[in-house]
């Protein structure tokens, strides 16, 4: 259930204090991966499309959009935001404001490419059939590719931006004038004091227009984003409310921590001397006896060596319990009230995700294998600000400077992609869970969602990152490189197992659904053994976008950044 993200020859980005197990995908080649859409690969696809190879299509597109221009009434007159999530009311299938982010998100990358090769482009794009395909493509391939078209390199794409594309785009606009006001209403021209006249095939006239654009998210916390979401349906999304919070503040002080050793084998056994003291640890009842337990099981401020507290989610009564510690931070969020309709399709739709592929092991409770540790399987689709460069001065390659995604983002794309379909309303329902019960929590995380670049949004918000874990069952360690708090859904079909807490000394025996938050950066956590099929989704952020929000990474006064 718990989570690690190590990477196998490399240094681990989020710094697992002591898991050195190698992880990899054991069935290679023939699970759900993809080599992910590359600005090379766009680049090629978008230069099909030469006069001379597709004037018969190119012409039909041009009548096509003709058509549309004169039957397309005034531009709209209430371009609000609040008109704007009502629009969106009408799209949505979940939760009316995940629906305007998607929206916002697939919108801003459009608006890149048109800031590129201008908004012929997007014809282009639109008469390829390749909106969809666009508009998923992850990280910042959309903004190489927008540079490219825009100063075509010495590259082999760059030849083909210039042997194709741009013959194209002359082809279209000699055909085709269109002006900026046929689709952008007065009041934006006004409030960014732009001409009342903009004509696209004219580079200067787009790059006012399309440099004006903010490619950054409104903030939830604005009052109007939050009076209009108040007053919106989410009609056929269960209600992330309709639960119980607990809470129960203990006198644990946090200055405690254990040694981990670096060294596996060492690792290995006082995780297993720990496991041990966790079978002779002392069961919970239900909440009362709970608060009992918890009153005296700090001492001093922290726990009697060898002391283990284990909670059933039956102690729980379908309730969700807070524990704080005595100074008022986070010691663990458990929350077993996913409505059953949802937690009963979890572990079918993660199958589906893999496309048929059996990727999930057995546990049978073999001694032998037990005893080997074996590496579990582990898939990063994570944003990380990790060794971003500094400003210094000196001449760079400002990707570099940038937060970026995992490499699995790309490798493993149509997993990802399969996720986020299956899952979407589960996401739904968890950022309502965290909204919430960690209200300053939420806000801090979600700020760092809304700065990604190119308002590029997150599926799992207000979490940046999200983790695959498959057949876990993880040594200790401390994920020092999260930030505030992470968070854990195990999926399976199992039993036994339990994530344990150790400076706190709790064995938390989370099931299939059973949401888990924790600080993952100060706590000592690993895994009981279990019994069957377990998988867990692991939600965090990279503590390191601290430094992206307060100036990014040193380069915010930098005119590429303004």
């Amino acid at each position: 259930m718990a989570e690690q993200r190590s990477r196998p020859k490399r240094k681990c980005k989020r710094n697992g204090a002591a898991l050195q197990a190698a992880v990899n995908w054991e069935i290679g080649e023939n699970m759900a991966k993809t080599s992910g859409a590359s600005c090379e690969a766009i680049i090629s696809t978008l230069a099909v499309a030469h006069p001379q190879v597709l004037q018969q299509d190119m012409d039909a597109w041009i009548a096509s959009v003709n058509d549309v221009l004169l039957d397309t009434a005034s531009p709209l007159e209430d371009h609000s935001l609040a008109a704007i999530l009502r629009r969106c009311q009408g799209l949505a299938t979940g939760a009316v404001h995940m629906t305007f982010l998607s929206v916002n998100t697939f919108g801003s990358k459009f608006a890149l490419l048109a800031g590129g090769g201008t908004l012929y482009i997007l014809l282009i794009i639109t008469g390829l059939d390749l909106c969809w395909s666009m508009a998923k493509v992850h990280g910042r391939v959309i903004w190489e590719v927008a540079k490219l078209l825009r100063v075509p390199d010495d590259s082999a794409s760059g030849d083909l931006v210039r042997t194709n594309i741009i013959p194209s785009i002359h082809y279209i606009k000699a055909r085709l004038p269109i002006f900026l006001e046929n689709f952008c209403p007065p009041q934006v021209t006004q409030l960014y004091k732009l001409p009342a006249v903009i004509d696209c095939a004219c580079l200067s006239g787009s790059d006012t227009f399309f440099g004006s654009v903010k490619f950054k998210s409104p903030s939830w916390e604005n009052n109007v984003l939050t009076d209009v979401q108040g007053s919106l349906s989410t009609q056929g999304s269960p209600s992330a409310t309709d639960f119980n919070i607990i809470t129960i503040t203990t006198n644990y002080s946090c200055d405690t921590r254990f040694s981990l050793s670096h060294d596996k084998q060492q690792n290995v056994e006082w995780t297993n001397q720990q496991r041990e003291l966790v079978e002779q640890g002392e069961d919970v009842e239900d909440i009362k006896d709970i608060r009992l337990k918890l009153q005296v099981f700090y001492p001093e401020g922290r726990k009697v060596e060898g002391a283990y507290l284990r909670i059933p989610m039956s102690a729980l009564s379908g309730d969700s319990l807070n524990l704080w510690n005595a100074d008022g931070s986070l010691m663990a969020f458990i929350c077993p009230s996913m409505p059953d309709t949802m937690r009963k399709t979890l572990y079918p739709k993660l199958q589906g995700c893999f496309n048929g592929l059996n990727v999930f092991k057995n546990n049978t409770g073999d001694p032998d294998e037990d005893k080997s540790e074996c590496p579990f399987s582990t898939v990063l689709f994570s944003w990380w600000n990790h060794y971003g460069l500094s400003a210094n001065g000196r001449p760079i390659n400002f990707t570099q400077c940038l937060p970026y995604p995992d490499k699995d983002v790309f490798q493993y794309e149509q997993l990802y992609l399969n996720i986020q379909t299956a899952f979407q309303k589960e996401f739904e329902w968890i950022e309502g869970v965290l909204r919430r019960a960690f209200p300053e929590e939420y806000r801090v995380l979600v700020e760092l969602v809304e700065l990604l670049p190119g308002n590029v949004d997150s599926p799992v918000a207000p979490f940046l990152s999200l983790v695959l874990n498959v057949d876990v069952s993880t040594l200790a360690h401390r994920d020092d490189k999260d930030l505030k708090l992470c968070l854990v859904l195990p999926i399976g079909e199992f039993a036994a197992g339990g994530l344990v807490l150790a400076e706190q000394g709790l064995v938390i025996e989370a099931m299939n659904g059973d949401l888990l938050a924790f600080c993952s950066s100060g706590t000592t956590h690993f895994n009981l053994k279990y019994l069957g099929e377990s998988v867990s989704l692991v939600f965090h952020a990279d503590r390191e976008f601290l430094k992206w929000k307060e100036s990014h990474n040193g380069w915010a006064d930098h005119p590429s950044f303004l």
